[in-house]
């Protein structure tokens, strides 16, 4: 099968997404050139191209390649025949006798004929590496493609105009994204853009607008529920606190009536008891900062030792000398949770605690108000 399109079956072959970028795009590449530079010039004639690798692959691939190496790569081309093919069918009779064939035995014992086929012809592709690129996780889950599933290992970046250079044209492309300006019209756009691609074949679009709007619904469903959630939990907080607060009023009502007796005027203990409530959500929004940062700290932690190499989310045939620690990859550990806007959410935090808090106190000041002192202390001593 190999043989067929162009490649000997000793050859080493590795699968490298190749992804062009317009040069605004590249501008902002800049700051993480570790090796070499971009030059845009040189990426449009098709004679050089940018390796770039994200920052969990760092120790793995910084020392392996640099700058002014040559890097041998290749395409598979298809002719006008080849390109009406329609590969989202299974039915791969159409392109003729198979290249392998060979009866195998299944996992359950059955004895079955694995076929391969192969189409296209080899297309060499020599040119040098430009520069030599690490993005941090945040740039590389935007612009990078895996090259494996679950890991984006390395992507070669080019200037749209290389594909037309390398004489692969554009028709290999399997990604292309379109950005309109902020004053134009996202009907108007969409429409044209469907009315394009309607006179193609084997071309799937996918809309932001469609995906975000999708998206969007499935949020403001889960969000409901969130918020409705939150609503009942606040509500019985609220129930709680008061029944709690009022309960300990009750319980202390000898101690007031005394401190009444001995001067203490009725505003005085209001002020007090005013006070100590008050003083309850200052201390737990304080005390929520704990978890907050112990939890910060282990995520800084998890991203240390994965930039440093010691530690690999990947399975252990791609850890490459690191320990695999698969859990890490249900850990956020790329985000800093202080980059949240946490003094909104202390401030809205304390308000609310404030209003609650002030809400349940109302039926302790009104008991206050309408105690007796005699016929307590009276009633407390027998």
């Amino acid at each position: 099968m190999i043989e067929k399109i162009g490649y000997k079956k000793a050859d080493l072959i590795y699968s490298c997404p190749t992804v062009a970028l317009f040069d605004d795009t590249l501008d902002e590449l800049d700051k993480f050139v570790i090796d070499g530079k971009i030059d845009k010039q040189k990426l449009k004639d098709g004679s050089e191209v940018l390796l770039v690798m994200d920052i969990t692959n760092k120790i793995k691939f910084e020392k392996t390649f640099k700058a002014g190496d040559n890097l041998p790569l290749s395409d598979i081309v298809l002719n006008e025949k080849e390109e009406q093919l329609d590969f989202s069918s299974l039915d791969f009779s159409q392109l003729g006798e198979p290249v392998y064939q060979k009866k195998v035995k299944s996992y359950t014992g059955e004895e079955t004929e694995e076929r391969s086929y192969a189409i296209g012809k080899r297309k060499d592709i020599n040119v040098k590496i430009g520069a030599v690129i690490i993005l941090d996780l945040d740039v590389a889950n935007k612009l990078m493609t895996e090259a494996a599933e679950g890991d984006k290992g390395l992507n070669v970046f080019c200037s749209p105009d290389s594909f037309e250079k390398w004489g692969v044209g554009e028709r290999n492309l399997t990604e292309l994204s379109i950005k309109i300006n902020n004053d134009a019209s996202i009907e108007d756009a969409d429409n044209l853009w469907y009315d394009t691609i309607a006179q193609t074949k084997g071309i799937s679009s996918y809309s932001t607008t469609e995906i975000t709007e999708s998206m969007n619904k499935g949020t403001r469903k889960i969000m409901s529920i969130y918020y409705s959630m939150m609503i009942i939990i606040a509500l019985t907080a609220a129930v709680t606190i008061g029944i709690s607060l009022y309960t300990d009023i009750r319980m202390r009502s000898r101690k007031f009536a005394m401190l009444r007796a001995c001067g203490m005027s009725t505003r005085q203990i209001l002020f007090m008891i005013c006070r100590q409530n008050l003083l309850y959500p200052i201390v737990g929004v304080l005390c929520s900062f704990v978890p907050l940062m112990l939890c910060n700290k282990l995520f800084k932690y998890i991203a240390q030792k994965v930039e440093r190499g010691e530690w690999s989310p990947r399975l252990p045939i791609f850890a490459q000398g690191a320990e695999s620690v698969p859990w890490i990859n249900n850990v956020p550990y790329e985000y800093n949770l202080y980059d949240s806007n946490i003094k909104a959410a202390v401030i809205i935090m304390l308000a609310v605690y404030f209003v609650i808090i002030l809400l349940v106190t109302m039926p302790q000041i009104r008991f206050i108000r309408k105690q007796s002192i005699v016929d307590e202390i009276e009633k407390s001593s027998f």
